[in-house]
């Protein structure tokens, strides 16, 4: 295969993509609460997507609609520099929200290359567990899945984000609240990712 063969297939593949990425823009259960209750906290939300900003732009309105509303968000395209797992698109968020303490941020993400990013810019890294990609489970099955399925699951993904060495590793974006009490008070103890 050849350069010119991965970009015909890319430009066949991507209006498929823009067409559809709105139909999978639900968002995950509970983020919505989640987000909520860190924003009550004073966190900003920042997005980092492997997407191309062409997708982006049609997730982005999507995803608004359910009512999640990042305060900023960089495509993987955005950067001139490049995407996961190198820093940019988590210190462009910085930059853009005004963050002062990078030391303060925490990237939470469901992919190897998105934790490395973490490390990468300075940060505090959560690896989810069941609400990514590597459980290898749909929203569905999720949710019809019994205590061996998840098990599983958590294993499997575990055993690709542990590679990356995350500082937590929790189940869902529901876990997370809990996590960011945590980083409050080792960042408080003086302690840094």
């Amino acid at each position: 295969m050849q350069a010119s063969d991965i970009d015909a297939i890319y430009a066949a593949f991507m209006p498929l993509q823009i067409a559809k990425v709105a139909d999978h823009a639900a968002p995950i259960p509970h983020s919505l609460e989640v987000v909520e209750q860190i924003r009550s906290r004073g966190i900003k939300i920042g997005s980092c997507s492997g997407y191309p900003r062409q997708v982006m732009d049609v997730l982005i309105a999507a995803a608004a609609d359910y009512g999640y509303r990042p305060d900023y968000v960089v495509a993987t395209d955005d950067l001139a520099q490049g995407g996961r797992p190198a820093p940019f698109m988590a210190l462009k968020n910085v930059i853009e929200l005004g963050v002062t303490d990078v030391r303060a941020c925490v990237k939470v993400d469901d992919a190897l290359p998105g934790i490395e990013e973490g490390h990468n810019a300075g940060m505090w890294t959560v690896g989810l567990l069941l609400s990514g990609n590597e459980a290898g489970l749909t929203l569905e099955e999720y949710q019809h899945a019994d205590d061996q399925t998840l098990q599983a699951a958590r294993e499997r993904a575990q055993a690709k984000l542990q590679q990356a060495k995350p500082h937590y590793l929790i189940d869902t974006v529901a876990d997370l609240p809990a996590v960011l009490a945590q980083i409050e008070q080792r960042l408080l103890a003086g302690e840094r990712p």
